[in-house]
């Protein structure tokens, strides 16, 4: 075996060269320097700057501003490390290239164009891992392919999952709070769940009403949502390199998401038992001006998920790899079917269709990737102050909503007073040129100190009889006043986007789909406007409130939505 790894070697070391260079070197030299091109030094998408920036330096820049995604920037440095495991195996293949390779390439440039275009980098990502396996194919073929599929996989993990991290959210801190409600109670703690809060229950006998003791929030960073994400990540690269049979690389990938739930479970039973044992200020923290001060205690119980979690994986991968086989199997060295010569013949033009299709991406680019100029808002930069029976009040907004804001977006906001006396504000953010403005109000009401119960979407009849979809969030907070007694605020949150010449649409994600939807087939760069009605409508002792309210509530918000819309909602085109 040795003397054929030797004899491989000595051929494919010789003297044939492509361009005066040594082959391997040259072609996967190429390649790297290629992606380097696309991926860092060409400027892609503007992300959240104020420049376009190359997608790893976008990359690179959102961990520095979200570091809670940092450990992406790990995953380069792992799939060179796994590589450089493969280097002798790797030696051995011979470089059997497969035209098909440019397909795949062909591919990936139309997604890094579509990206580029329409000036957003998930499509890049895409790309990365279409060129690079269209390189590797047209140069290695499928044998190479086969050798890096694990490390080229892996690849997905240094791509920020947040939109998948948004829509996912919700229901896991549902998930995270309901079993932790089930655990707190099975320890003889009784707890009442309200969506993702957690409140100690009333004891009559003591004269506590519920929520005296603690009351906790399942809020997104307690959910487990980067450290299920982390620890998938490192349950799939040990799976790889310590065990053996796919079976128990499964199993112990698909224990990541049970054990980050286990984790944050004994987060939130810790919390629970110091607040029973010590109170809410030296489990939780205390509240100083409005801002959550983080205890010592709640710090330490955060580790909990981290020590359950990791410490699960390694168990259960012990007891794995007990039962996988010990020995690896030794890869067969393939029979060598080309001389160094005619494989720097088979490269020569591989090199220039590669060459040539990397610059026909970045041609495309330049001479057919410029946005669509951006488009007039679909709505009137004014609120009306009366709309029918309606009164309003002209509105500011708060200093604290501009922070951060670029200077051409614009806030507009009124008061007004309704029929049966409540009071509701209508606010409009009208983006500017950047459409990274606009936010999900289920993302920023949570980082108000709301608890967002749930929302749902359901049509508006306009009072011009125009239809359009909205979507309702059920919102509370709870307080505890100068006596102690804890009230509930309950409110309401009715929203749609207002996108150009007429376009509507309830979702945000669907708001962004149709940005870039249209931005190819349209020609159309939306300005979008958040249209937002809000209106809190009870203010009670926990337990004392009346169901009917609800119902009663969320009709005034629709008729308020119906009756003032058509006051500056632009017609379609």
């Amino acid at each position: 075996m040795a003397g054929e790894e030797m004899s491989y070697e000595r051929k494919h070391n010789g003297a044939a060269a492509l361009f005066g260079l040594p082959v391997r070197p040259a072609v996967w030299g190429l390649s790297l320097l290629a992606l380097a091109v696309l991926f860092v030094l060409w400027p892609y998408s503007h992300w959240a700057f104020t420049d376009r920036h190359g997608i790893l330096i976008g990359l690179g820049k959102t961990f520095w501003y979200d570091a809670e995604w940092f450990f992406c920037v790990y995953v380069p440095f792992i799939v060179g490390y796994l590589i450089w495991r493969k280097r002798k195996e790797l030696a051995a293949l011979p470089l059997e290239g497969e035209w098909w390779g440019l397909g795949l390439i062909a591919v990936g440039g139309l997604a890094y164009w579509v990206g580029f275009r329409v000036d957003t980098s998930y499509p890049g990502y895409a790309a990365a891992h279409l060129i690079s396996a269209g390189l590797i194919i047209l140069f290695g073929g499928r044998t190479w392919m086969r050798a890096l599929a694990f490390p080229w996989l892996f690849l997905v993990f240094s791509w920020p999952l947040i939109p998948l991290e948004d829509r996912i959210s919700l229901p896991l801190r549902m998930l995270m709070a309901k079993t932790s409600g089930i655990a707190i109670n099975a320890l003889g703690i009784d707890v009442v769940r309200e969506g993702t809060q957690l409140f100690s229950a009333p004891d009559i006998a003591a004269g506590l009403k519920q929520g005296d003791r603690f009351m906790l929030e399942v809020d997104a960073p307690c959910a487990g949502m980067r450290s299920l994400f982390a620890l998938i990540m490192i349950s799939v690269v040990y799976a790889y390199i310590a065990l053996r049979k796919s079976s128990h690389r499964l199993a112990l990938i698909a224990a990541a998401f049970p054990l980050a739930l286990i984790g944050n479970v004994v987060r939130m039973i810790l919390l629970a038992i110091g607040c029973v044992m010590w109170g809410m200020d030296v489990a939780v923290g205390r509240v100083v001006d409005g801002h959550q001060e983080i205890s010592a205690f709640h710090e330490i119980a955060g580790y909990a998920v981290f020590a359950v979690s990791l410490g699960g994986m390694f168990a259960i991968a012990s007891y794995l790899e007990k039962k996988s086989p010990r020995k690896k199997t030794a890869t067969a060295i393939p029979e060598v079917l080309w001389s160094a010569e005619s494989e720097a013949a088979a490269m020569k033009p591989r090199f220039l269709a590669a060459v040539g299709s990397v610059g026909l991406i970045l041609l495309s680019c330049v001479m057919f990737g410029q946005s669509p100029p951006l488009g007039e808002p679909g709505v009137l930069a004014e609120l009306p102050l009366r709309a029918d029976d309606i009164q309003g009040i002209k509105g500011e907004p708060d200093q604290r909503e501009l922070t951060g804001l670029a200077d051409d977006v614009t806030i507009l906001r009124n008061y007004y007073i309704l029929r049966n006396g409540g009071q509701a504000v209508c606010s409009m953010v009208i983006s500017g040129a950047e459409r990274r403005s606009l936010h999900r109000p289920e993302i920023c009401l949570p980082a108000q100190g709301w608890n967002v119960l749930g929302s749902t979407e359901f049509p508006i009849e306009l009072a011009d009889g125009r239809q359009l979809r909205a979507m309702l969030v059920q919102l509370q907070r709870d307080y505890k006043d100068e006596a102690g007694t804890m009230h509930r605020i309950k409110a309401l949150n009715l929203f749609f986007y207002a996108g150009s010449e007429g376009v509507t649409t309830a979702d945000y994600y669907d708001h962004v789909f149709k940005s870039y939807l249209h931005s190819l087939t349209r020609n159309i760069n939306h300005r979008w406007t958040l249209v937002s009605f809000y209106m809190p409508y009870s203010e009670t002792e926990i337990g004392m409130g009346d169901p009917t309210a609800d119902l009663a509530a969320v009709e005034s918000l629709r008729e308020l939505a119906a009756k003032l819309t058509p006051k500056f909602l632009k017609p379609g085109a």
